[in-house]
């Protein structure tokens, strides 16, 4: 099975994202990529994360 795309990522969240999304998409997940990739996960063992944003209902498609 192939790995998802961001686009098909957020369209399964926000069905109604259009193509044109796409590249700014990709940026953004190469942009996450490489954070992750300096994230030292050691440091965060047992914390908490002091807040938690959830986005559902705030689609700008509706």
């Amino acid at each position: 099975m192939p790995e998802p795309t961001p686009l098909s990522v957020v369209r399964a969240r926000f069905p109604r994202t259009p193509e044109s999304d796409e590249p700014a998409l990709l940026v953004h997940a190469d942009h996450l990529d490489r954070l992750r990739d300096r994230l030292h996960v050691d440091g965060l063992q047992d914390v908490e994360p002091a807040t938690t944003f959830d986005p559902r209902g705030t689609d700008p498609h509706d």
